[in-house]
């Protein structure tokens, strides 16, 4: 799976559309994020998994996406519009936690079984015609699950990289507006985080030491 992973990355990078950025400011920025972010990995309850992984990122140039991609061999792509949305590194952190979360969490892995979950829908039978399969409905709660995990997840590890976890509820409300439902729902997972970054603060030999 890993292999296979790390080709599609590779082919992901050699589209005639995919530019990466050679800006030092944004580079130099995002790896000091990404260093920590991987490390409080480590240290997490992934750590098996994160001390397996070949970790590297990479910088794509289109201002127009504030997004990025994961992929389960440890390698994570930013849009340049997603680290430009970035007010502090405390939401960056939160955005890097996000695609590191989908990593660890093994969402790859998962994508394949539903795609098993959606060969065996292709012969349902007596559906109503404008009724959605029942695989596109779990499809999309699937999704809607995962999407919430690598949120909480995220925001945990940059909690203990030494990053302020409301950065991501600050980086959510500036992406879908002040009514975020990811930031709500992070918002009532919020005391757990700060305890883990108050933690993380508080020792003098720990992450948030030069933060």
């Amino acid at each position: 799976e890993a292999q296979a992973r790390t080709q599609a990355f590779q082919q992901f990078l050699s589209a005639s559309d995919v530019i990466i950025s050679t800006d030092p400011e944004i580079g130099d920025r995002v790896l000091g994020v990404f260093v920590r972010l991987v490390e409080a990995g480590k240290r997490s309850q992934f750590g098996d998994v994160a001390k397996q992984l070949p970790w590297e990122y990479v910088v794509i140039r289109n201002d127009q996406k504030a997004t990025g991609l994961a992929f389960s061999s440890g390698k994570l792509c930013l849009y340049t519009g997603l680290v430009n949305a970035t007010e502090t590194d405390d939401q960056l952190a939160a955005a890097v936690g996000h695609l590191a979360a989908k990593v660890l969490t093994r969402h790859q892995a998962e994508d394949i079984s539903r795609n098993f979950m959606k060969q065996a829908d292709a012969g349902e039978s007596g559906r109503e015609p404008d009724k959605p399969r029942k695989s596109e409905e779990l499809e999309k709660a699937w999704r809607k699950t995962q999407r919430e995990e690598a949120d909480y997840v995220g925001m945990l590890l940059s909690a203990d990289a030494g990053y302020d976890p409301r950065g991501a509820i600050a980086l959510y409300k500036r992406l879908e507006g002040p009514g975020s439902q990811r930031a709500k729902t992070l918002e009532k997972r919020l005391p757990e985080a700060m305890a883990r970054f108050n933690a993380a603060r508080s020792d003098p030999g720990g992450p948030a030491a030069s933060h």
